[in-house]
């Protein structure tokens, strides 16, 4: 799937047109044949790769319990173990990256906790850094 057009094609979309496909998304996500394609594709001590929707990136980690609807997993980027739900891992290891073509700015989920980013700041001044923390109007730097 091309995230970015799906992005494009609902940037016009109204607040309630977009609530009403989060909720069908939503349903779609948890269809036990969904979860089942996914129970089917994890092993125990498998290496896999989900999505951290706090960091807006996707983490390496070891699957170490499997669960109805959630899986326990030890992150190999931090070592902690986390509970996650089954719909957060790529067990088909497809490219989730949202990148849409535009000169002028980024939008939040483009951004990554830990990416490198530069920016003109309003005097003019070239800043870079890297993104420390995200939060639903600004990114950290």
């Amino acid at each position: 799937m091309n995230y970015a057009d799906i992005i494009q094609a609902l940037d016009h979309a109204s607040a309630s047109d977009l609530y009403r496909l989060q909720r069908a998304i939503e349903h779609l996500i948890y269809e036990s044949k969904r979860m089942i394609e996914i129970k089917k594709a994890l092993l125990l001590g498998q290496m896999i790769d989900y999505y951290e929707a706090s960091a807006n990136r996707i983490e390496p980690a070891i699957v170490e319990n499997i669960k109805e609807t959630k899986a326990v997993m030890k992150n190999l980027r931090d070592g902690k173990r986390w509970q996650i739900p089954l719909c957060a891992i790529n067990i088909r290891g497809t490219d989730t990256r949202i990148v849409q073509p535009e000169v002028e700015g980024l939008k939040k989920y483009e951004l990554s906790i830990g990416d490198s980013v530069g920016f003109v700041d309003r005097a003019g001044m070239k800043k870079h850094g890297c993104v420390v923390r995200l939060n639903q109007k600004k990114a950290t730097i």
